[in-house]
């Protein structure tokens, strides 16, 4: 079965598909991965994007339900270098070709993935679309350009959970108030195996939730989307003692402003002492990640009272 990709600056490439037939639409990106293909799969923060991996064979090992980091895949679509026919894994339960396939994705590989990376890499992610069904790239690129586009988008509060959830630690030393906006499972088993309860909220929690109990540290977690659409989550940041990674991060950015955020982040060493009571004591009080598409302006948003408060401009 042939496929085609087309990207919104023209760019088109073929290639042979697997998954399942169809048309979709997303954000182009890449990751680079050596192997864990099923975890990038089912990453929800991957929502609404198109992933190509970098590594040159992808699912030579198979797939297996335990290595799933959400209850389903949420990528638009998948492509790599090649997509082997055979897999040997231990405990393997299909191919990669099937996961795809009943998870209703498609997957496209035997085409020039080093090019498209350093394309993206010099040019910038953009909106892409596969297709098994559309024959003419000018068709896909119209299509391409008239779907939506990721700035702007609150799919973080598409992929979060509806209810509240708790998850017991190994010991319980600490207790964890998360909010969820595409939280891999891994993250979870971490501060679990730390010594954290967890305890999940969805992205439409309020602060007086979250707070209740007087949890010792907050989580904000990864997730897909425009940052700057997730007016909660960014009305939710407070001086406290809060880890941020991916998406989150740019809600701390887009709610403490630059120059409180520097003093926070300054030589990654332990803060001073006023950002380190309760879980995060040791630690930096600010955890970030940075493998996202989105930036946040420099510009102040919020000036920084002498006793460095962050307070409103």
């Amino acid at each position: 079965m042939k496929g085609l990709l087309v990207l919104e600056d023209g760019t088109v490439c073929s290639g042979l598909a697997i998954g399942r037939p169809g048309t979709s639409f997303g954000e182009l990106v890449f990751n680079t991965a050596m192997s864990g293909y099923q975890e990038v799969l089912t990453d929800p923060s991957y929502a609404g994007q198109i992933v190509i991996m970098t590594a040159a064979h992808i699912g030579n090992y198979g797939v297996r339900d335990v290595e799933a980091e959400s209850d389903r895949v949420h990528v638009a679509g998948f492509v790599a270098r090649d997509f082997p026919e055979r897999w040997s894994g231990t405990w393997g339960q299909e191919s990669l070709g099937e996961y795809l396939g009943r998870s209703g994705v498609i997957g496209l590989h035997g085409l020039d993935t080093r090019a498209l990376v350093r394309r993206l890499r010099t040019q910038g992610a953009m909106r892409a679309g596969l297709s098994t069904e559309i024959t003419d790239p000018a068709e896909l690129l119209r299509r391409v350009r008239e779907s939506p586009e990721m700035v702007g988008s609150d799919l973080a509060l598409k992929v979060s959970p509806t209810q509240v959830s708790v998850h017991p630690g190994e010991k319980d030393r600490f207790r964890v108030a998360a909010m969820d906006l595409g939280m891999k499972r891994n993250i979870v088993r971490l501060l679990n195996r730390a010594g954290c309860q967890v305890t999940v909220f969805p992205a439409t929690a309020s602060a007086a939730a979250m707070n209740e109990g007087s949890p010792d540290g907050f989580f904000l977690s990864n997730g897909p989307g425009d940052p700057a659409a997730l007016g909660g989550p960014i009305a939710f940041v407070t001086d406290g003692d809060t880890i941020s990674i991916d998406v989150d991060r740019h809600a701390v950015d887009l709610e403490v402003g630059p120059e409180e955020l520097e003093r926070r982040r300054a030589a990654w060493q332990p803060p001073a002492p006023r950002y380190t009571a309760g879980v995060f004591a040791k630690y930096a009080a600010l955890v970030s990640s940075a493998s996202e598409g989105a930036v946040t302006d420099p510009g102040p948003r919020r000036r920084v009272s002498q006793a460095g408060s962050p307070a409103i401009s």
